[in-house]
């Protein structure tokens, strides 16, 4: 299959790096890997036997290969290509579709946050072998939007397309596209349908919110971006609402891996001041879109909503992590940090957002059918709550 590339991004590892290696990841072994470490390694207690499966062990959560100067003793002593596959193919996601291979990155990689290196595309033979050694699944030509409702590939080709060029130049074309696909979707009263070209014109060019639905997509955004930094902040579900809750109610919080205790309140305080840096979170929104977050896995409707949801979880974590750090306002350090947290918890190797965003996606509905009749919103309905406080 033809592989595909997103133009201006750039990788190359940076040696001594080794982000990826202590990531707390569990490494699949392909069995010419097994027989190179049982070999060469006996002193290291290097694998794990789980499920039909030989894993790589960690000391705590780096990987048991990471050398003294943090470079991989396989790569070191017999090439890139004794590396186990998983290694070998991070930082890029590959996602077939019908069309060929989209070769995406994370941006849970320094290099690609800092785009640096050569074009994604000059790894053209590395990237075939990997494709052809890993198989990955294919994306179905026509993926779910909500339950029983689809969309064929030509349709979502050209919504991923109008995605990509309106999110850099208009911040609400995210929130008006899903509140029109919400629309769609009620009008289809729970009957089997698959979205098709003729109804993109509606889907992208409709009417527009009118101030009081903006305002409920305003509140919905607030309210559930409270719930992401929750999700990635919890030890365990229950303390993902309490989380929530706190920040929505101005009240005191402890967030342990930013390490911060404080209020929600002192949040809200300093969220208006918060600028971020928008050409950067335009690039990592199009790469999100170009690696098939909508669709490769779960309903396009779900995933539209975390993507909607993305900048204001960036403004809010990157807000946090400057509380955190005690600093009299946000620098590029804490926006990364809320990149990472980002790919790590919701996006790329992570899967926690996964039903919170099935769970946000009925809420969303269930509101919207009290202020839509078919396929055009025909009321505003009531105001939305003047805070997420009084929503709860």
């Amino acid at each position: 299959m033809e592989l595909k590339f997103r133009k201006g991004q750039n990788f190359d590892c940076i040696e001594g790096c080794a982000r990826c290696c202590q990531a707390g990841w569990r490494v699949t072994l392909e069995p010419a890997a097994v027989q190179l470490v049982r070999e060469h390694y006996v002193g290291l207690p290097v694998l794990q036997d789980k499920d039909g499966r030989t894993l790589l062990e960690r000391e705590g959560d780096d990987c048991v290969m990471l050398d003294s100067q943090r470079l991989c003793r396989l790569h070191r002593d017999f090439g890139v290509e004794a590396k186990p596959l998983t290694c070998r193919a991070f930082p890029f996601i590959l996602e077939p579709t019908p069309n060929g291979v989209a070769v995406g990155v994370s941006f849970y990689c320094p290099a690609v946050q800092q785009n640096r290196g050569r074009p994604v595309s000059e790894h053209l033979g590395e990237l075939a072998r990997l494709v052809e050694k890993t198989q990955p699944q294919p994306i179905e030509s026509t993926p779910a939007i909500f339950g029983i409702l689809k969309i064929r590939w030509d349709a979502y080709e050209q919504l991923e397309d109008r995605l990509d060029r309106e999110i850099g130049r208009d911040p609400g074309a995210l929130g008006r596209i899903l509140w029109r696909l919400g629309g769609w979707i009620l009008a289809q009263k729970s009957r089997p349908a698959v979205l098709e070209t003729g109804d993109l014109p509606e889907l992208l060019c409709g009417r527009r919110p009118e101030a009081r639905e903006a305002q409920w997509l305003a509140w919905l955004e607030e309210l559930f971006a409270a719930a992401l930094v929750g999700a990635v902040e919890a030890n365990v579900p229950e303390q993902v609402w309490s989380i929530q809750d706190d920040l929505a109610r101005g009240g005191e919080v402890v967030l342990g891996r930013l390490g911060w205790r404080g209020t929600g309140d002192e949040l809200k305080a300093c969220l208006p001041d918060l600028v971020l840096p928008s050409s950067e979170v335009t690039r990592y929104l199009r790469e999100l879109l170009f690696r098939k977050h909508l669709v490769s896995e779960g309903p396009l409707l779900a995933n539209l909503m975390l993507l909607f949801l993305l900048p204001r979880f960036l403004a809010v974590y990157t807000a946090l992590g400057a509380l955190a750090r005690g600093a009299p306002g946000a620098q590029a350090e804490d926006y990364w940090r809320a990149v990472d947290a980002a790919e790590y918890h919701l996006f790329a190797h992570g899967r926690k957002a996964s039903e919170l965003s099935r769970h946000f996606s009925n809420l969303f509905l269930d509101q919207l059918s009290s202020r839509v009749s078919g396929w055009r919103v025909v009321s505003p309905g009531p105001a939305a709550p003047s805070s997420v406080a009084d929503a709860k």
